[in-house]
């Protein structure tokens, strides 16, 4: 059975559906001119009276000019509803994100793999039991990338060091100019600066006037 929760305004409103009506619900909707607008996962643990996953599904109505939201629990563990991808085509890719996200299974989706994530991803990035902080982020400085004060540096061995005028980590028996010309090559260049191991700009000699170029 469905039940339902009330109008939005006054086009919208809710309904929740049971994981066994859905597939002939949304074939039901279909044939009244209800569209699929949109597709998602929902981790609805710690909200009071739902279970732990739905499914959400926003459907529009072109000639009512209505919106309809359609709540589907995915019970169990895998969670699983069935798939509406036979209804709707669209829904495709929005059950595979909703898979690859929250781990919610569709019962007979055509090929439902992963679409984000690698295929050898352990685990449901968008679950709430899955952790803030359980994939390492890989910092990569920038040439020039300033930083205030010390233990501001992604680099681990320059977390403790003091900056200079510059914002860059102060080195020992250099001055601060030539300290960022050597974190920035491409400033060399842009300024007409060399180093020691830049190659010397040629030296071009204007031809005669009238005198053809080889």
């Amino acid at each position: 059975m469905s039940r339902s929760a009330g109008r939005l305004d006054t086009t919208d409103e809710q309904i929740w559906v049971e994981p066994g009506e859905w597939a002939a619900r949304a074939l039901g909707l279909k044939e009244r001119g209800w569209t699929l607008t949109d597709l998602a996962g929902l981790d609805t643990i710690g909200l009071q009276g739902r279970g732990a996953f739905e499914v959400v599904a926003q459907l529009l109505h072109p000639e009512l000019k209505r919106r309809l939201m359609v709540h589907v629990p995915a019970p169990g563990e895998p969670p699983m509803v069935p798939s509406v991808a036979d209804v709707w085509p669209v829904a495709d890719f929005p059950e595979r994100e909703a898979y690859d996200m929250f781990g919610i299974r569709f019962e007979g989706h055509p090929n439902l793999t992963r679409i984000l994530m690698p295929d050898e991803w352990e685990g449901y990035p968008l679950r709430k039991s899955y952790g803030v902080g359980k994939v390492a982020i890989e910092f990569i400085p920038q040439p020039m990338m300033q930083i205030q004060s010390a233990g501001q540096s992604p680099k681990p061995h320059e977390s403790d060091t003091d900056v200079d005028r510059l914002g860059q980590p102060e080195e020992e028996g250099i001055g601060d100019h030539e300290a960022a010309m050597r974190r920035a090559p491409f400033a060399r260049a842009a300024g007409g600066e060399t180093g020691d191991d830049a190659a010397p700009a040629p030296h071009l000699t204007p031809s005669p006037k009238g005198e053809a170029r080889s």
